[in-house]
């Protein structure tokens, strides 16, 4: 069920939330999730060496607030913002943070270009709270096919080298016409074109031929209207 909230809120008490951990020494709560963003805290203790935080590879980027101290004692601590984004290539990342009480050098965040965030223990054992907001959703590589548009012909043709009528077909590939029509469209567009050798072949589709000129570019111009072969 979504609710929908305005103005300020005031929380007393506990809160409970989902259960997102398992983990015997990890305690991890989700307080808000939606499309663009998710909130959610988590208590963890680690020692030394390099442990993943949180998996974020779903989002874009997040902003993780945390309070660093020593197990058992918390002679040393501190309090800061690590801030990081990524795109599957590179990341970045900044942190921003209070001076120590003692030392807390040992403990150092980063993250790398899939949204993982790590802790690194270099000594001691330590309690990190943190609480993430992940916010955007995850980068895809690759481009979404842009749709053709409204009205315009869209269909699968066959290309033709000299002599059109008779010859085999070259190639087969779907095509989009700057037309209602496959006839009354005066250009075509399609990846294939960029194999077609440049110069003149006939595009056919059903018992409709068309002479359209390629240039190794993804657009054929029509060179000859709408004709049938005999």
């Amino acid at each position: 069920m979504a609710v929908a909230l305005s103005g300020s809120i005031v929380l007393t008490g506990s809160i409970t939330g989902s259960l997102l951990g398992t983990a015997s020494n990890a305690t991890m709560a989700s307080f808000l999730n939606n499309p663009s963003l998710t909130i959610s805290s988590s208590i963890a203790f680690f020692s030394s060496g390099s442990t993943l935080l949180y998996d974020l590879s779903a989002f874009k980027g997040a902003m993780i607030d945390y309070v660093v101290s020593t197990s058992g004692s918390g002679a040393s601590m501190r309090a800061g913002t690590f801030t990081c984004a990524w795109n599957n290539t590179t990341s970045t990342s900044n942190e921003s943070m209070t001076m120590d009480i003692g030392d807390t050098s040992m403990v150092q965040f980063s993250a790398d270009s899939t949204g993982s965030v790590f802790v690194a223990i270099s000594s001691g054992s330590w309690v990190i709270d943190s609480l993430y907001r992940a916010l955007g959703t995850a980068v895809v590589s690759g481009s979404t096919p842009t749709p053709p548009p409204t009205g315009s012909f869209s269909g699968t043709i066959n290309v033709h080298a000299a002599p059109f009528c008779i010859s085999s077909p070259l190639d087969s590939f779907s095509v989009i016409g700057d037309g209602s029509t496959f006839c009354n469209s005066t250009q075509f567009t399609a990846a294939g074109f960029t194999s077609i050798p440049s110069g003149n072949v006939a595009l056919k589709y059903g018992t409709d031929v068309v002479i359209v000129l390629t240039d190794g570019s993804p657009v054929a111009v029509v060179d000859f209207p709408c004709y049938q072969c005999l």
